[in-house]
């Protein structure tokens, strides 16, 4: 059995208004199969942040990933909700191979999205892609004194989020443990999208999802040309069946490093 350092490393972009320590459920499974799963936070996350776009997420994913690079590590990069949309940023010039021709380590063997946006086309941003450019019902701005403002979700996100959790506490934990992110975020166009990337890509989707519904799950999968993997999961499905999403983790791991 190969040591875990020999497996490749999970590079999670997590969904906004989510700090890492919530997708613990998916780490803790991931560990019991040996694999490492790094989630760094994003920098647009936390009250009063303002004026910070994803570009910040993406450069806070490849400062946290650049030590296991150095170490020569493969690493399958997943991004889940927004997260989708730092991932192939993340992902540009970095791939093993690309990586290689330019005289460095390590690199990313593959591209999973998690019940995930993604854009059909560079220059756009997450806003453009909601109908008439306007935040869903279970969102809402935040307008900060001072100037500056945020996307926060309000009661519906619970139902939207959480539908398939088994507990009312479990849905409580989550819900209380929610912030507000940098509006900025949302609303500045990608320079990067899946169609620039040459990595291997995989769809999670979410047959229970409330929050990006199955349907438009299989449209997203279909334009980004991503191969599709269905979980019986809602939006927050790697807390509520964690064990199901590492499962499919590692066989696309299987996959991407079988050469």
């Amino acid at each position: 059995m190969a040591s875990p350092t020999e497996k490749p490393l999970i590079l999670l972009a997590h969904g906004a208004f989510h700090r890492p320590r919530l997708y613990d459920p998916l780490k803790n499974a991931l560990a019991a199969q040996g694999y490492e799963m790094l989630a760094p936070d994003q920098p647009s996350l936390g009250a009063g942040k303002s004026g910070i776009t994803w570009k910040a997420d993406v450069d806070a994913l490849l400062e946290a990933v650049e030590p296991f690079f150095e170490q020569d590590r493969r690493v399958l990069i997943v991004g889940h909700s927004y997260g989708g949309l730092l991932v192939c940023s993340a992902a540009h010039g970095n791939a093993v191979q690309e990586r290689k021709a330019a005289g460095k380590k390590g690199g990313f063997v593959g591209v999973v999205f998690l019940c995930a946006f993604s854009l059909p086309q560079g220059g756009m941003s997450l806003l453009d892609l909601l109908p008439g450019r306007e935040w869903l019902y279970w969102q809402k701005v935040i307008e900060l004194e001072g100037g500056g403002a945020q996307l926060m979700v309000n009661e519906h996100a619970k139902d939207v989020f959480y539908n398939d959790f088994p507990s009312d506490a479990m849905v409580k934990e989550y819900v209380e443990a929610l912030e507000p992110q940098s509006i900025e975020a949302f609303t500045t166009p990608l320079d990067f999208v899946a169609s620039d990337t040459t990595l291997p890509k995989h769809y999670i989707l979410c047959d229970r999802d409330a929050g990006i519904l199955p349907s438009v799950q299989l449209l997203v999968a279909e334009q980004i040309g991503s191969k599709v993997v269905r979980v019986d999961g809602g939006h927050s499905a790697y807390a509520s069946i964690p064990g199901k999403v590492t499962d499919v983790l590692v066989e696309i791991m299987t996959q991407a490093t079988r050469v």
